[in-house]
């Protein structure tokens, strides 16, 4: 199983938490200039574009082929700078500093969103904070209660990890819960010993 928030540190707020907090920040960030949510395009990108549909939307192309697919017709492509009042959904850009500075050039105003689980760790988001980027933990992915959860309803007997903190835990499931635990090898693994 997939272990990418296999520490305990990683425990994600209710999505309805979530939510009511993107909300918050949006209206907010609209009110005065634009407010950017920077997510993973696939999953995030569609999440995203459906709880803010009624919110003067553009998005990225590469969200907005997705979109398409799925028959998400909401938003248009971001082309240029929108308009104030308007809500971006993008990537994560390669350079946040000078696009938080672009923003705020052109509106005088601009909350920038990153969402991820990674930001359930709160030194993750602090990092984020002192650029003046709100982190907010949002993830298609379980976290370390959720996972536990999966582990124990699924009656597994052994279970491999694989991903993140894969190592973390299956230590974990191996002497908190006595399941027994491994994490998949990394590419150099050859042979079927390790798993015998």
């Amino acid at each position: 199983m997939e272990a990418t928030y296999g520490d305990p540190d990683y425990v994600f707020p209710s999505r309805r938490e979530v939510y009511e907090e993107l909300r918050a920040i949006v209206d907010d960030g609209t009110r005065d200039g634009v407010t950017v949510l920077m997510g993973q395009p696939l999953g995030r990108g569609q999440e995203l574009t459906a709880l803010l549909k009624d919110y003067r939307l553009y998005v990225e192309p590469s969200i907005k082929v997705i979109n398409n697919v799925l028959g998400l017709r909401y938003g248009s492509v971001a082309s240029g700078l929108p308009p104030p009042g308007s809500v971006i959904i993008m990537g994560i850009p390669r350079d946040t500093t000078r696009l938080i500075r672009t923003l705020r050039s052109k509106y005088g105003s601009a909350r920038v969103v990153a969402l991820s689980g990674m930001y359930a760790k709160r030194s993750r988001a602090s990092h984020l904070g002192k650029l003046g980027i709100d982190a907010i933990p949002l993830s298609s992915h379980s976290d370390f209660p959720g996972l536990v959860d999966f582990v124990l309803s699924s009656g597994a007997r052994f279970v491999y990890t694989v991903y993140g903190n894969a190592a973390k835990f299956a230590k974990y499931l191996r002497s908190e819960l006595g399941i027994m635990a491994r994490p998949l090898p990394g590419h150099g693994q050859l042979t079927m010993d390790y798993f015998l």
